[in-house]
């Protein structure tokens, strides 16, 4: 984030927390995504193992 103008001296007191808020986002779809990757990447190995998996 950063400021629009030079001119601006302080920023909005709601900014910290829309800005936790994205961040909080960001690791939320980043643990998803590694979730889903190791899933996929486990059935592949288990697959070319011949391993059946319930």
């Amino acid at each position: 984030m950063k400021k629009s103008s030079d001119d601006v001296k302080m920023i909005s007191g709601e900014a910290p927390i829309v800005f936790s808020k994205a961040c909080d986002l960001f690791i939320e779809d980043l643990t998803q995504r590694s979730w889903i990757d190791d899933d996929h990447a486990r059935q592949e190995e288990d697959a070319s193992q011949g391993v059946i998996v319930d």
